[in-house]
């Protein structure tokens, strides 16, 4: 029962499939015209390289997503609150964080805002309320 063993059952004159399976050298490949669905209590894929290209768009739906890793985001990345909820949601960091560029709280820019009432001399300013 060896898979070397297999042997295409079909037609010799049938039309281009739509739908099929190919075995090659360079790999397999699983092409469909249509929605291909794993339906399993667990998939686990074991590779080097993972990549997925979606033309329009990827959505992962899960309560809780893990990333194990570095992590480089290429893009603008949106950070928006509980599904019906607007504002936006919240985020925390464990660690240090580094910004090239501005960071603006509430319309106030950390790099070129000022505080009023400061005496000149070489005292500093209180901590933020």
């Amino acid at each position: 029962y060896s898979f070397a063993d297999g042997m295409y059952l079909g037609g010799m004159l049938n039309g281009t499939p739509t739908q099929y399976i190919q075995f090659s050298t360079a790999g397999i490949r699983i092409h469909s015209p249509t929605q291909v669905k794993l339906d399993a209590p667990d998939v686990l894929i074991v590779a080097q390289t993972v990549e997925i290209n979606a033309s329009t768009s990827t959505t992962v739906t899960t309560p809780t997503f893990t990333v194990n890793g570095n992590t480089v985001i290429n893009g603008v990345t949106t950070l928006n609150g509980a599904v019906g909820q607007t504002g936006g949601g919240a985020a925390s960091f464990s660690g240090s964080m580094t910004v090239v560029g501005n960071v603006t709280a509430q319309g106030t820019s950390v790099h070129t805002h000022t505080h009023s009432g400061v005496q000149p001399g070489s005292g500093n300013t209180g901590v933020p309320n």
